[in-house]
């Protein structure tokens, strides 16, 4: 599949305005509708305010910065900091999702809410958001893998595309459409399962899948490796991972134990 499209919708003077951005606008949108009616239907009433979800999406895109900053102390040797998020460096996606998921039980926590039931219901607007976006990192080319003869390869013709100058009109792996339907896939299946799952199990669920997908999709980026035999991408993937696994245990031996009470059997 060929992409000829201009990657950058809207250019005045140094001001750019690439399709990845306005699509990651539009997920941060799609993604709070989602939160909010999945807030809604678990008894959260913040979630339908603005207020929770620009500090979420703040907190983000510093903590997403952050880490990119700490992958590439380039950047801040060339002094670019937090300066030109989207143009030099953008942001680690599962890092910004660590620092949105954060402060969004943080807010729970003082609005005297469960902040298991505030990730349960961020969980699907996570999922949702990531899965739009990635429909503007395909159309820019600012999400490509290394070449490949796959039948499925995109190939970018325009200079200005975001894949490295050495792959423009190369066919290379459409990183952005693996995601896409990995998310995609990730929360028609939440969203099927969601009625018989706990509150516990619906946020760790959501988080072990949306750690799966950049764990995955990460081994085909080509970024340098950054720690641990990883890079970024896969490092805070891992991170979700960790937390999903550790969700689901705790969750589990919280059952046994309300089980065991109201049945008289011994607490294992």
């Amino acid at each position: 599949m060929t992409i000829a499209i201009d990657p950058i919708l809207i250019a005045v003077g140094p001001l750019q305005v690439r399709w990845s951005a306005v699509f990651t606008a539009l997920a941060l949108v799609a993604g709070w509708l989602v939160a909010r009616r999945w807030g809604a239907a678990a008894g959260l009433r913040f979630v339908s305010t603005a207020l929770p979800a620009a500090l979420v999406i703040a907190a983000g895109i510093v903590v997403g910065r952050a880490a990119v900053l700490v992958e590439r102390p380039d950047l801040l040797r060339r002094g670019v900091a937090f300066a030109a998020v989207l143009a030099q460096g953008g942001i680690s996606l599962p890092a910004a999702a660590l620092g949105g998921a954060a402060a969004l039980m943080v807010w729970a926590w003082l609005d005297k809410h469960s902040p298991a039931r505030a990730l349960g219901a961020a969980a699907g607007g996570l999922l949702v958001g990531e899965a739009i976006a990635s429909v503007g990192l395909l159309l820019s080319g600012d999400y490509a893998g290394p070449i490949t003869d796959l039948p499925w390869a995109v190939s970018y013709t325009r200079p200005d595309a975001g894949v490295p100058a050495t792959l423009v009109g190369r066919n290379v792996h459409p990183l952005a459409l693996y995601a896409l339907l990995w998310s995609g896939a990730a929360v028609g299946w939440l969203w099927i399962v969601w009625p018989e799952r706990t509150i516990g199990e619906r946020w760790s669920l959501a988080a072990l899948a949306y750690g799966l997908g950049h764990l995955g999709i990460g081994y085909a980026r080509l970024d340098p490796v950054w720690l641990l035999g990883l890079r970024g991408d896969q490092f805070f993937g891992l991170v979700w991972i960790v937390i999903g696994v550790v969700g689901l245990i705790a969750g589990g031996k919280r059952v046994i134990r309300v089980v065991a009470s109201t049945t008289g059997e011994p607490v294992r």
